[in-house]
């Protein structure tokens, strides 16, 4: 009795939650034409991640996401299916043209110089694309679902055309929807169904998926290595002179950082994505390498480091507080025991700070370093109360 009695209270509050999200998300739609499509698409309410209709025998279901703070807004017209495929059909840009002539793209043509001019094609399978776009009517279809979307999407158990930014004064109507959904339904029916036991994918397909993931995940993980030597390096070996630090690891991630571009260059090369994953690749390995070749030179320099300790006492200057959006730091000046630098700044404890005035006197122990960059190794105040 008592887990029917929990059913039925969970259900309803999901109920409840489900009912309160449509509203709060149709209600951030002010442009009243926009609204009245959303809520009436079909001639009947297409409640938000709910939407659904039927045009020619097919189930098509209508998805509207307002816009989020680092978002904007989208529109999905979406049916599922066996489609046995993967591709993305949006409008061709300058940097597609671009990335065409130097060799890093290579996008399948269908020799149609109007389409090919037009039309951006995101996939490997070039069978596919060649059957599914063959006839000139299909080619028309995907250009009257562009002037209305920004894409199309097959994605290998649904397709669907997306338009993002949906905001206000969408240039949306009731004619120009049904139309875009109607070519949608009539291009889908074009594809052969898979066979039985058949994968989602092509082999083209998947191997370019793992191969585009494979390097990705390569310079997440170079990125999250790098970050971690170098918050190592700064807590635990910090270098007097932070910026002759860098400056020396610039040169050596620099060096490492041109072959390895050039190799990820040559790995991505002729995939119709190569030029976004390159450009994500190159991004987080770059900075991956930079944070790695720091924060390296900084461990090295300081956990293999065999000069004598060196203590120089030197007087408070100033003392100041930084806070960030979930902490508070508390900074202590001294006057610098390095040529050419007036002062030197270090964190300390809350307590300490408290107690530290300009004037008292702290005995900071420094070593050379491994590579001739003298880190902090002790910190040492004596307040004057």
């Amino acid at each position: 009795m008592v887990s029917v009695i929990l059913v039925i209270v969970g259900s309803t509050v999901v109920t409840l939650l489900a009912v309160m999200g449509i509203a709060y998300s149709l209600s951030r739609v002010s442009d009243p034409s926009l609204k009245a499509l959303l809520t009436g698409f079909g001639g009947r309410p297409a409640w938000f991640n709910n939407g659904a209709m039927d045009v020619d025998g097919r189930a098509v279901r209508v998805v509207y996401t307002p816009r989020g703070r680092n978002m904007p807004s989208r529109l999905t017209v979406a049916l599922k299916g066996d489609f046995f495929a993967h591709a993305i059909f949006r409008s061709e840009t300058q940097a597609d043209r671009i990335s065409k002539e130097i060799g890093l793209n290579r996008e399948i043509q269908l020799y149609d110089p109007a389409f090919d001019s037009a039309v951006y094609v995101e996939c490997e399978d070039e069978p596919f694309v060649r059957q599914l776009l063959g006839a000139r009517e299909a080619k028309e279809r995907v250009g009257r679902i562009l002037r209305a979307f920004t894409s199309l999407e097959i994605d290998g158990k649904e397709c669907r055309i997306i338009k993002s930014p949906c905001d206000d004064n969408a240039g949306l109507g009731q004619d120009i929807l049904m139309e875009a959904v109607r070519a949608l339904v009539a291009l889908t029916a074009d594809i052969s169904l898979p066979a039985p036991g058949q994968a989602s994918a092509t082999p083209l397909t998947d191997e370019s998926r793992r191969t585009t993931g494979f390097f990705v995940a390569f310079a997440g993980v170079v990125l999250v290595t790098g970050i971690f030597l170098w918050i190592w390096g700064l807590v635990a070996f910090p270098p007097v002179l932070p910026g002759k630090a860098f400056m020396s690891s610039l040169v050596i991630s620099g060096t490492l950082g041109f072959p390895f571009l050039l190799y990820i260059y040559t790995q991505l090369k002729g995939l119709s994505t190569a030029s976004r994953y390159f450009l994500l690749t190159a991004i987080l390995g770059g900075a991956g390498i930079l944070f790695l070749c720091w924060g390296g030179l900084m461990v090295l320099n300081g956990s293999q480091d065999v000069s004598p300790l060196a203590v120089h006492h030197v007087g408070v200057t100033e003392k100041n507080i930084t806070h960030s959006k979930n902490s508070t730091t508390y900074h202590v000046t001294v006057l610098s025991w390095e040529r050419g630098f007036a002062t030197y700044s270090f964190s300390v404890p809350q307590s300490m700070y408290a107690r530290i005035e300009p004037g008292d006197t702290c005995a900071i122990g420094t070593r050379g370093g491994l590579f001739a960059l003298e880190w902090v190794a002790s910190k040492e105040c004596q307040p004057s109360r």
